[in-house]
């Protein structure tokens, strides 16, 4: 199956809060957690659903470096612990992305296999990580897989 790759993605917003975690594959849902709990914990609230990004080789699954992103309805409080960065805007333009449905490992693996074989295909350069976007809708994960690439001039 042909997976469909969109053009010209973005990633905008206001106040974002993010961390970065060393973890596994095993136990990057307990980093949203914990990164969630702390945010709670300090007063401020979700405007829109968390997203990721790998800072690391993907193909490493017992050490990642990903960095977890949350956006926020509140200015910066000044009371977040030190590992954490308040951002009043936060915003990746010109990005590559697929769309994966259920969490499976295979689905991802197939999706970044795309996406990526994309870019090397098409010899474009590669400016950001890549950023994982889940949302659930009609009680089904969705989840965007997104890679930023340097604009081609034609």
């Amino acid at each position: 199956m042909k997976r469909t790759i969109g053009y010209n993605q973005t990633l905008q917003f206001e106040h974002v809060i993010s961390r970065y975690y060393i973890t596994n594959s095993e136990e990057t849902g307990q980093c949203f957690e914990d990164a969630m709990k702390t945010i709670f914990d300090a007063g401020y609230s979700l405007a829109e659903n968390f997203f990721y990004s790998t800072n690391s080789d993907i193909r490493d699954e017992e050490e990642l470096l990903i960095q977890v992103f949350l956006p926020v309805n509140e200015q910066n409080q000044d009371n977040l612990p030190e590992d954490y960065r308040f951002q009043t805007y936060f915003q990746v333009n010109n990005l590559l992305a697929t769309r994966v449905k259920g969490d499976s490992s295979n689905g991802f693996s197939e999706a970044l296999g795309d996406l990526l074989g994309y870019v090397v295909e098409t010899e474009l350069e590669v400016t950001s990580p890549i950023f994982y976007c889940p949302e659930v809708v009609n009680e089904v994960v969705y989840t965007d897989l997104m890679i930023g690439v340097k604009p081609t001039s034609e």
